[in-house]
């Protein structure tokens, strides 16, 4: 099979399966030279990726691989997320982080049996009013996975590695999902599970910046070549700082151009981008 530029990852079992070691050697031995990442599920500290780091190791030396597997870790319990900063820099071989809400929220003991998104039940009210105390009070539904999520970018961004949101269960909300999607990106998430063929556009959707706002940060970027100093463009303040957030979006638009040459158009690059 070519995968052409497509990279190959599996997931294998959890580190406590009587499986796992079984996955692995036979992954390595028989098809190590197509792999290029090791989903590694219910990570909970360093040490976990010092056993997978030193098993690869020597299962490369031993089929003979010329480059070393990459190691993804996924967060689904509150010990991982406890130490989440030390997981994403435990070894070279991090390629990133993935958020797994289902068995997190077992493992925290949180009272729902969704998988991801949000919850009716875990909201904000707005205070009485003073003059009509029974009057109804506006009440706004919350994300119970902001947190997380957050400190998982904060962690592997520092790491220099990718953080991903994991999945969303209610097949059937698209809504919810490129809502869920849409908050993971805005935190710097550059990707997420999809569970099933409906959720694969919303993701390729939500995860590719929208073309005005790569329109603006483009303008940003060619009034400002080196990002110095103070401007008024559109009548909002750019200095090096928002330069450095629309370089951000207009490097994402650029290597997402190099492969979709749709977007390429919506993003407005004639040929090679820049």
């Amino acid at each position: 099979m070519d995968l052409g530029s497509t990279a190959l990852w599996t997931r294998v079992n959890a580190l406590e399966s009587p499986w796992m070691l079984d996955d692995i050697t036979q992954l390595v031995s028989e098809i190590g030279h197509r792999l290029d990442v090791v989903m590694v599920p219910k990570v909970e500290g360093p040490w976990d990726i010092h056993y997978v780091d030193r098993l690869l190791a020597q299962l490369e030396a031993k089929a003979g691989l010329e480059r070393p597997i990459l190691i993804h870790a996924i967060l689904e319990t509150s010990l991982g997320v406890t130490n989440l900063e030390d997981i994403a820099t435990a070894s070279p071989r991090m390629q990133g982080m993935s958020f797994g809400p289902a068995d997190l929220a077992a493992s925290r003991r949180m009272k729902t049996t969704r998988v991801g998104g949000g919850h009716p039940g875990y909201r904000v009210v707005e205070d009485p009013d003073p003059d009509n105390p029974d009057a109804p009070r506006a009440s706004a539904q919350q994300d119970p996975w902001h947190y997380s999520i957050a400190r998982m970018v904060d962690a592997c961004t520092a790491a220099g590695i990718l953080p991903f949101y994991g999945p969303f269960g209610d097949i059937k909300d698209v809504l919810g999902c490129e809502t869920q999607f849409r908050a993971a990106f805005l935190l710097g998430c550059v990707g997420a599970w999809s569970l099933h063929p409906a959720q694969i556009d919303i993701a390729k959707k939500v995860f590719s910046p929208d073309p005005a706002e790569v329109a603006f940060a483009k303008k940003v970027i060619e009034a400002i070549p080196d990002g110095a100093g103070v401007h008024m463009i559109d009548g909002k303040m750019q200095d090096d700082a928002t330069w450095k957030q629309c370089r951000v979006m207009v490097d994402l638009a650029e290597l997402l151009a190099a492969k979709d040459p749709e977007l390429a158009e919506a993003y407005g690059f004639t040929g090679a981008p820049a």
